[in-house]
């Protein structure tokens, strides 16, 4: 008990010695000024940092997205301004600035920017929501690719697209063979399995430019922008080949799944996609009576079909 006395009467006036110095150091206007240097450059580098992030995520097309930028970019501007004028001396420490003065237009944009970020961030996360909800919608849940009403929407662009350029557009429909008799034998998640892994190999061999999409159940389409029904082909064939390289086991279970092609083209895009893709359906149909796990090119011999509004029916 003594000596835990003894320490406490010790510490005690040194903790009294020291806090005289700090004191004094805290309330000194250089200590107070560097203070004040540092907390409004600090907040220049983060809201100027900030403003950096959302313009680097600006292929992210949300509307609030720009007011925010200009928001942080200008307050971090206006901050970093303080924080020089702070750090030569230009502005009193003692007195409240002046609301024509340069800190006085700083505290009058930081009410600014405090109001207008809270509101933008709040569009961001609303327009963030909504963006993800129509993007669920146009997915296929499963594979993650575009679902045929996403799929179709987009190639009827593409063919408008190509239509006016006059250059060539092809499709291919795929089928993958025997699929009921891959989900009845090995079950519906080796099934699952499957059609994903016939989903990367196709995305992995077109190009960005192509469109790939399901259309329902184990059938899937393509189409490709400003190529020839041979550069379709191979890509086709393409797909076909490392599909079957790859979907040898799945699992730890045998499957050797294969699939069947149709290829079509409209050489200056005259055809409408409803015939485009029927001409690629009637190749692919060819394909499955021929054997299966091949590919298939449409007959070149009917003309192009006038522009129509039909629904495909898959």
């Amino acid at each position: 008990m003594e000596s835990g006395t003894h320490l406490r009467m010790e510490t005690t006036p040194l903790a009294i010695a020291l806090a005289g110095p700090l004191a004094v150091g805290l309330g000194s206007p250089l200590l107070q000024g560097l203070t004040a240097f540092l907390s409004l450059a600090g907040g220049a580098g983060y809201s100027l940092a900030t403003a950096a992030e959302l313009w680097a995520g600006r292929q992210e097309r949300l509307t609030a997205r720009w007011p925010l930028i200009v928001l942080t970019a200008a307050h971090g501007t206006a901050l970093l301004i303080g924080a020089y004028s702070t750090l030569t001396g230009s502005t009193g420490e003692d007195s409240v600035p002046a609301l024509m003065s340069l800190f006085g237009f700083i505290y009058f944009e930081s009410i600014i920017f405090a109001l207008g970020t809270s509101v933008f961030v709040f569009v961001l996360v609303n327009e963030r929501k909504e963006a993800a909800t129509k993007a669920a919608a146009r997915t296929d849940s499963l594979t993650g690719i575009a679902n045929r009403a996403a799929f179709l929407e987009a190639a009827k662009r593409v063919l408008a697209e190509c239509r006016r350029s006059k250059t060539p557009v092809s499709a291919i429909m795929f089928d993958l063979d025997h699929f009921k008799q891959i989900n009845d034998k090995h079950g519906h998640s080796v099934g699952d399995a499957v059609l994903k892994q016939f989903c990367n190999t196709a995305i992995a061999a077109l190009r960005q430019t192509d469109l790939f999409g399901r259309m329902g159940g184990e059938e899937f389409a393509a189409i490709l922008p400003s190529a020839s029904i041979e550069a379709a082909l191979l890509r086709a064939e393409r797909i076909r080949l490392s599909f079957a390289d790859n979907c040898q086991y799945v699992r730890g279970h045998r499957i050797d799944a294969t699939v069947s092609g149709g290829v079509s083209v409209s050489i200056k895009a005259k055809k409408n996609l409803d015939a485009l893709l029927e001409k690629a359906d009637a190749a692919l149909y060819r394909a499955k009576t021929e054997g299966r796990n091949r590919v298939v090119r449409a007959g070149e011999s009917a003309p192009d079909a006038v522009a129509a509004d039909v629904p495909r029916v898959a």
